[in-house]
């Protein structure tokens, strides 16, 4: 049996929240603008984050089943911060996904485990170092040697130094080490993807979030449904497409390409390596940089000053929150894709929850 929500209850709680908050109110000014207690406050945001993660996941699921050409999604990583309630901050890693086309933000995973703290240190971040980061070489390829160069050097492939200890202590649970959330983010992902539809994958160059992809996506891999790559891309220099350069480049000599493409916000050089069959990928999408515009908008909304001041839960309602309006309210062509829906209407949104859980 699944209880249905009472939309005009519902509604009642929780529309002065999202009308303020589409309205363009920031969450640092939300709960002074709303009136509410802070007991109150936070139990309506905790429910508002619930719900319009329901919604956006069902959307988003809805998004890619009936889309009929091959979907191109990215992966990559990024850290986000939040108190630690041990005098310092808390920096967790994440792992997330977009949509090439729209820009879709589908799926992010970090890598805190909040219930409890682990017994076993088998899972527990134990490095206390930062791997540095070159971007001083113009040479797309050059960069990829040295991405590898990096991975080789440490005593376990999946062994990635993104934090200092002090960075990874929290009194709401445990830091994982960055593997277990690439794993975690491919099962989570393979849950909401379609099973008859066509998808590249273009992945982070990054060996442990290859495992996780191929470990946990291996049937519609063998099936040929779904194509992985790494890829890199960057803005370029050039203002004109290039011929396509070739290299062998790795441990196992992978075949990487290189090549400048016009997309709508101008050049970009796109770099990449095909990981399962020798497969063209189709580049025909919007654009590349939708990753980093998810995150630009998020530290605009949130900025960082403000996320070491918030919990690692109240970090996560206001994600939830900030998927849902980056998805369908920052973009004309991202709500365009569902004109039918109201997205300022608490009514609308429970009522097509309700609809979807009785079916």
């Amino acid at each position: 049996m699944f209880s249905l929500l009472n939309p005009h209850k519902t509604s009642s709680a929780l529309q002065p929240l999202l009308t303020l908050l589409t309205s363009g109110v920031l969450p640092k000014d939300l709960q002074r603008l709303s009136q509410l207690n802070s007991k109150l406050f936070y139990a309506r945001l905790k429910q508002l984050a619930q719900l319009l993660q329901q919604f956006n996941q069902l959307l988003i699921q809805k998004y890619l089943s009936e889309t009929e050409s091959l979907v191109s999604l990215h992966t990559s990583s990024f850290t986000l911060l939040s108190r630690s309630g041990k005098g310092n901050t808390l920096k967790c890693w994440n792992l997330s996904t977009t949509d090439s086309q729209y820009g879709f933000h589908v799926l992010d995973t970090d890598n805190f485990y909040q219930h409890g703290t682990q017994k076993s240190p088998a899972g527990l971040y134990y490095l206390d170092s930062v791997e540095a980061t070159d971007e001083s070489s113009n040479s797309p390829l050059t960069t990829v040697q040295a991405t590898y160069d990096k991975i080789f050097s440490r005593s376990k492939f999946d062994e990635l130094g993104y934090a200092y200890q002090i960075e990874c202590q929290s009194n709401e649970g445990s830091v994982l080490r960055p593997v277990y959330a690439a794993h975690a983010h491919w099962i989570s992902l393979s849950k909401i993807l379609p099973e008859h539809h066509q998808f590249d994958f273009f992945l982070e160059h990054e060996s442990f979030i290859r495992g996780g992809a191929i470990t946990n996506l291996t049937q519609q891999i063998v099936a040929g449904r779904f194509n992985l790559y790494y890829l890199y891309t960057k803005p370029s220099v050039k203002n004109s497409t290039t011929d396509i350069e070739q290299k062998s480049i790795g441990w196992w000599g992978e075949n990487w390409s290189t090549q400048t493409k016009q997309y709508p916000s101008g050049y970009w050089d796109i770099t990449l390596c095909p990981l399962t069959k020798n497969k063209e990928p189709n580049l025909e999408f919007n654009g590349t940089e939708w990753h980093q515009d998810y995150l630009n908008q998020l530290a605009l909304w949130l900025p960082p000053q403000y996320q070491k001041t918030i919990s690692y839960q109240m970090s996560k309602h206001w994600r939830a929150i900030f998927s849902y309006l980056y998805n369908f309210t920052y973009s004309q062509d991202r709500r365009q894709c569902f004109a039918e829906f109201e997205f300022e209407s608490i009514i609308e949104i429970v009522s097509t929850l309700n609809a979807s859980t009785s079916r």
